[in-house]
């Protein structure tokens, strides 16, 4: 007969401890929660770009992982937070990114549509030749001599559409201000649209003799042709 064992062995079966599901998922949006909030406020500093908006995806994660699951109710406020801090880190950030173009790239596209245009030329102050306004009976006379070079009248065109025409009399300035468009060119001259405050705009044309001489004519309403040419001569500073 088999010896019988009244007492027998059992051996146990030893499983590893997991943790259940409802604690991996707190775990989860606790640490979703902690890295947005952390990676938004490293973000304010350095990174932005990127930890922004990872700190607001982190975020979202952890809040759709509250509403599915209704586990870790108490990290939603950290999650939020990490999405507020991110989402100001990268406004902050691409704030930073416009400006910065807008100071080197924005000035370099500016500068080169105005020196890379047809009136490119233009750009400067340019005097108005009495002598050549004048006639010759007016060139043999004295005192029309003495008045034209008692009299200065100058055109400044900037850079930034400014138009300022100044006329100095006797040592006395006064000065007018508008705005210059270019609009086309016609042949050999260019046609600028000119606006000054209470007048009606006025169309210039605009004909270069070399680069430091021009020829100027306008109109004086539609359809009525002031042919009157003034030169002008670039001053020099």
């Amino acid at each position: 007969m088999a010896n019988f064992d009244p007492y027998p062995k059992f051996t146990p079966i030893l499983r590893p401890l997991t943790p259940s599901p409802v604690a991996a998922q707190k775990d989860e949006v606790r640490r979703l929660s902690v890295n947005s909030l952390v990676a938004g406020l490293v973000g304010l500093l350095i990174f932005g770009i990127i930890l922004g908006p990872y700190a607001i995806l982190a975020g979202n994660r952890a809040l759709r992982l509250i509403k599915a699951n209704g586990t870790g109710k108490q990290h939603s406020g950290m999650a939020t937070g990490g999405i507020v801090v991110g989402s100001f880190a990268l406004l902050l950030h691409l704030a930073g990114l416009v400006l910065v173009m807008l100071v080197f790239a924005g000035g370099g596209i500016l500068a080169f549509a105005v020196f890379n245009s047809p009136t490119a030329k233009l750009i400067g102050t340019w005097e108005i030749d009495a002598a050549s306004q004048m006639t010759p009976e007016q060139r043999n006379n004295p005192v029309a001599a003495l008045m034209s070079r008692l009299i200065e009248v100058n055109l400044e065109f900037r850079a930034d559409r400014t138009l300022v025409a100044n006329v100095t009399v006797f040592g006395e300035t006064q000065s007018r201000q508008g705005t210059w468009v270019y609009k086309r060119k016609l042949g050999p001259e260019l046609v600028l649209q000119v606006d000054s405050p209470g007048e009606d705009s006025v169309e210039f044309y605009i004909k270069f003799n070399s680069d430091n001489e021009i020829e100027l004519r306008g109109m004086k309403a539609p359809g009525e042709w002031d042919n009157k040419t003034l030169t002008l001569k670039r001053k020099k500073n």
